[in-house]
């Protein structure tokens, strides 16, 4: 799946950093205890990406849980995923392998959540077959189990790193049996990454039902940012589609509220889409000026550096187009 670049910092695109958690996770399930109140914690506090607080309640939470194998498991792996979140591979790697000594299948809560962490250990590595192997052994023992929130994100998973066709069979999956069991807050990132990969397929159609439904549920449970992007989306597959009076009532509104964010990211994507629209319209030079908006919000952001592909493709419709004004001038004055 190519994602767009917004998706692509940190551990998957818990861009939604808002979300609100209807979901129960599977640690609230089991009888409370003070090592899985810190898991639960944890949990809270890394859907939120406050790392350093999440780390400290996983750590807490392998300190109390002397005689809870499954509890330790749990706090190693997620110890382990929030390095994997800072891209740091050797740190995530170490708590791993902590969690590898102890882990075993006669723990549920524990051998689920070290699935999915070395599943996304392989995957942020490159190496996709491997994790589906894991993410899919992870969706078959949490069904066993009967824990839905870790099959669905083990489906979720799946859903990128699987091949063009289980990422619309997985995806697909995930999205219905996320409705199915009332994991409502799950959707906006399944419908996002379904809806990604109908786009990659070039089945602009049914990319735009899915970023149209991700955007619902994104109103109902993600923070400001989230529905930006989900409203920025909704835009910029009706450009696809070449709607694009349709694409303009999406991207201006957009454009301004992520200049009021200070959301340089969107700022960027936002005027590129308006310079194409501009260009398809044959307004050569208004999308010029759209095209060097664009490329000075991506270097604002620091796409020199984590994106330089995005810059060559700016800059190269920018020198493409300046050609033509340059002919356009030079005719006028002919």
């Amino acid at each position: 799946m190519n994602l767009p670049a917004f998706l692509f910092a940190g551990d998957y695109l818990i861009w939604i950093a808002g979300l609100a958690a209807l979901a129960i996770p599977f640690a609230t399930l089991r009888a409370s205890t003070p090592a899985l109140d810190k898991i639960v914690q944890g949990d809270k506090y890394f859907d939120t990406r406050a790392l350093v607080e999440a780390a400290q309640a996983y750590q807490d939470a392998f300190d109390l849980a002397a005689n809870d194998t499954s509890t330790q498991i749990e706090a190693l792996s997620q110890l382990s995923r929030c390095r994997l979140t800072q891209n740091d591979f050797e740190g995530a790697k170490s708590w791993l392998a902590k969690a590898d000594a102890i882990a075993s299948d006669k723990y549920p809560g524990g051998w689920s959540r070290y699935l999915g962490v070395k599943g996304r250990l392989e995957w942020r590595e490159g190496r996709n077959d491997s994790a589906t192997v894991l993410f899919k052994q992870m969706y078959d023992y949490a069904k066993k189990h009967d824990l839905a929130d870790r099959y669905l994100d083990a489906a979720r998973m799946i859903a990128i790193t699987g091949s063009p066709a289980e990422q619309i069979e997985w995806g697909s999956l995930g999205v219905k049996e996320a409705e199915a069991t009332g994991h409502l807050d799950m959707l906006p990132s399944m419908c996002n990454n379904l809806a990604s990969t109908y786009a990659d397929q070039k089945n602009y159609e049914k990319a735009h039902e899915l970023y149209v439904k991700a955007r619902e549920y994104h109103w109902r449970f993600s923070g400001e940012t989230g529905k930006l992007y989900a409203d920025y989306q909704v835009g910029w597959i009706l450009t696809k589609l070449k709607r694009y009076d349709e694409a303009m009532t999406w991207l201006r509104p957009s454009l301004a509220w992520a200049e009021r964010l200070g959301n340089e990211d969107v700022q960027g994507q936002a005027c590129f889409d308006m310079g194409e629209i501009l260009a398809a319209k044959g307004d050569k030079r208004g999308a010029v000026d759209m095209f060097k908006r664009s490329l000075s919000h991506y270097k604002n952001e620091g796409y020199m550096q984590s994106a330089p592909e995005i810059i060559a493709k700016v800059e190269k419709r920018i020198e493409e187009l300046a050609e033509y004004v340059r002919l356009e001038l030079t005719m006028s004055k002919g």
